[in-house]
């Protein structure tokens, strides 16, 4: 009867640990939930596929901080991530890139073209956005080492959006870009 006692006890040992690691990790998606929730608040709808772009960033932080630890400048880790802001500061700039962005994916659906005035509108936010969280305009980010390094890495989210879409917004930005510094 002892050895049965033995292999009781360390079943029930393992399954109390796999247990913990479920529990873990429903509150790591309850979190990631919590966070996508408070960031479309407000807004009356949002397309699946951005919904799914934000759960997976945010899943997925962790990994991405530390597949671009060492070949980018902490800084500009520090920046993309928004570390330096409070938890209500992140959800706010999260929310208003969410906006932005489900706006021009619901042109891009449309078909209006990256020269339209409401597209470059749209864009105008989205670049401010990303040049005061970048600490700099995205067109010297586009020029610098970080930048070309940044845009060579394969993030993984190429096949969250229509593979269109990736190709339309540069597209905006660089018509942007052009038409600022034209």
């Amino acid at each position: 009867m002892e050895p049965d006692s033995n292999d009781f006890k360390a079943s029930l040992d393992i399954q109390y640990d796999m247990l913990l690691q479920k529990q873990q990790h429903i509150q790591r998606v309850l979190a990631t939930v919590e966070r996508v929730r408070a960031i479309v608040k407000d807004n009356g709808t949002i397309d699946s596929q951005l919904i799914l772009l934000m759960i997976h960033s945010i899943q997925h932080e962790g990994e991405l901080k530390q597949l671009l630890s060492g070949r980018l400048p902490d800084a500009f880790i520090q920046s993309l991530f928004l570390s330096e802001l409070s938890s209500e500061e992140q959800i706010q700039v999260e929310h208003e890139t969410t906006l932005v962005m489900y706006d021009l994916f619901a042109m891009f659906k449309q078909g209006l073209p990256p020269e339209d005035p409401i597209v470059q509108e749209r864009a105008l936010s989205l670049k401010l956005i990303f040049d005061q969280r970048l600490g700099q305009p995205l067109e010297e980010l586009g020029m610098s080492e970080t930048g070309r390094t940044f845009a060579e890495l394969d993030l993984g989210f190429q096949n969250i959006f229509e593979p269109n879409f990736k190709n339309y917004l540069f597209e905006v930005l660089r018509r942007l870009i052009l038409r600022e510094n034209g």
